[in-house]
């Protein structure tokens, strides 16, 4: 995100440098074509339109908007197909808004375009030559800020007038709601204003640069460095929240009584109120730099063109929103790595072969299966799963059975499947003290050549008990834990 122009560091930053200086297998047959909005399960936009960085995105007149370097500019009318658009300008572009029916895009030194659809881009005067970072739309008005405290406003995108800001600092992006503007940038600035016109300074209480804020569910929530949150009524007192990550936060926003923050490494956070977050599964390790929310789903747009797309994972009849497996199978089937039956199915309460399951891990970590030669005298050349379970052995991930067996169309126990998991946690395993098994009363029957591995996946949170007392290690396991588990070690690997 940003580091050239400011001269400010952060982890996200040094990734990326552009113009915003801080800018910023399966099991089963095939998937129903039944689907439903999830925030577990986000889809990349495969192939990518373009390999620019993303720095914004905005939706309005039916459209999504998103800019970037270059002067790059994309459009789709639902976040999955996108077209490239013709800027006119080769100036990064940083932030994107609509309003008063036309989209107005701001960039490198004082760019300001605009237009009616998305499509067609005229060049405006900004007055300015400083960088512009941010644009929002309210109460009539534009407000583009950037550089130096930069601060301008227009009623209709094309003339713009230049406003005391009160700052020299740079300004990152801009909100509106409750009636007031709310400006946010490096240092832990805040500033707010009823028009645009006269800005206050506000106590933020943090030096922290702050990278996105946006307005919902009657609050603002302002991101930035290090996993930074603050959420505040009126722009005037903020409240420092537990993000749970360290990782930069580059943006956020407010749709369908969610927040979604986005930043380093593909961080996806949600919250229903500004002060809860739950850590998402991306899909990408990719730095996401910018997000919006329209027609019912959201889109994150980040480092060399990545495009996240929120809903559309597979929903089966058999899994409801309320089952306790819900978000892991939605979340995988999205990526491919499960999937269901013709019926409409997952069943996910049967059990597993070890090769299935072997696949499904070898999937999830994204193994090739080519080249991969036979160790186990019935895993045969012909078989369905002889390129994973041979893949799943080259990686050290599992072991046979005995008598060079590995037993493929077993059912897997959980504490198999428990070995399975820790290893391929590899140096992310946790230091174990010999206690996490304590709490089951049913320790004692885990063989004694899984006990290691079954410690490091409970204490990293991979396999829990069947209650809160019974472990049940030797028994078969179904297709919802092997999702669950698959699901909770993807997330323990950052992936």
């Amino acid at each position: 995100m940003l580091q050239g122009l400011i001269g400010r560091k952060s982890k996200l930053m040094t990734v990326c440098v552009c113009i915003l200086c801080i800018m910023f297998l399966s099991l089963g047959m095939s998937a129903p074509a039944n689907a439903t909005n999830t925030l577990a399960g986000w889809n990349w936009r495969i192939p990518l339109p373009t390999g620019n960085n993303l720095y914004g995105v905005s939706y309005g007149n039916s459209t999504f908007v998103a800019v970037g370097a270059g002067g790059t500019i994309l459009t789709s009318p639902d976040g999955a197909t996108w077209t490239s658009r013709s800027s006119g300008t080769t100036n990064d572009l940083g932030g994107v808004s609509y309003g008063n029916s036309a989209f107005v895009a701001v960039g490198g030194g004082g760019t300001v375009l605009t237009s009616p659809d998305g499509a067609t881009w005229t060049s405006r005067n900004s007055g300015t030559t400083n960088n512009l970072y941010g644009i929002s739309y309210g109460n009539s008005t534009f407000v583009a800020l950037g550089q130096s405290g930069t601060v301008l406003t227009s009623p209709d995108g094309a003339t713009w007038t230049s406003r005391n800001s009160g700052t020299s600092d740079y300004l990152l992006r801009v909100s509106y709601g409750n009636s007031a503007f709310v400006a946010v940038g490096g240092g832990g600035t805040v500033l707010t204003s009823p028009d645009g016109a006269t800005w206050t300074s506000r106590n933020s209480g943090t030096s922290i640069n702050l990278y996105g804020v946006s307005y919902g569910n009657s609050a603002f929530v302002a991101v930035g460095g290090g996993g930074t949150i603050l959420t505040s009524p009126d722009g005037a007192t903020w409240t420092s929240r537990n993000s749970g990550t360290t990782n930069d936060l580059g943006g956020v926003n407010y749709g369908n009584t969610t927040f979604v923050a986005v930043g380093g490494g593909g961080t996806v956070l949600t919250s229903p109120d500004g002060a809860t977050w739950t850590s998402q599964r991306s899909g990408t390790t990719n730095d996401l730099y910018g997000i919006s929310y329209g027609n019912s789903t959201f889109v994150a747009v980040g480092q060399s063109g990545t495009v996240l797309q929120s809903g559309t994972t597979n929903k089966f009849s058999d899994v409801s929103a309320t089952y306790w497996g819900y978000d892991a199978i939605s979340s995988l089937s999205s990526e491919g790595i499960v999937s269901g039956y013709p019926d409409g199915t997952f069943k996910p309460n049967a059990a597993i072969t070890r090769a299935e399951f072997a696949a499904m891990l070898v999937q999830a970590l994204g193994l090739n299966t080519s080249g991969t030669t036979g160790t186990f005298t019935d895993v045969t050349a012909d078989s369905w799963y002889y390129g994973t379970v041979n893949s799943a052995v080259y990686a050290g991930l599992v072991s046979g059975m005995g008598y060079n067996l590995f037993s493929p169309e077993t059912l897997i126990t959980r504490e198999q499947m428990a070995v399975m998991v820790a290893k391929a946690l590899g140096d992310n395993a946790p230091a174990t003290d010999g206690t996490e098994l304590n709490a089951f009363g049913d320790s004692s029957s885990v063989s004694s050549w899984a006990v290691t591995s079954m410690e490091e996946a409970v204490k990293a949170g991979i396999v829990s008990g069947m209650t809160a007392d019974r472990l049940a290690p030797l028994a078969h396991a179904t297709r919802a834990q092997a999702a669950a588990m698959l699901y909770k070690l993807l997330t323990v690997l950052g992936k």
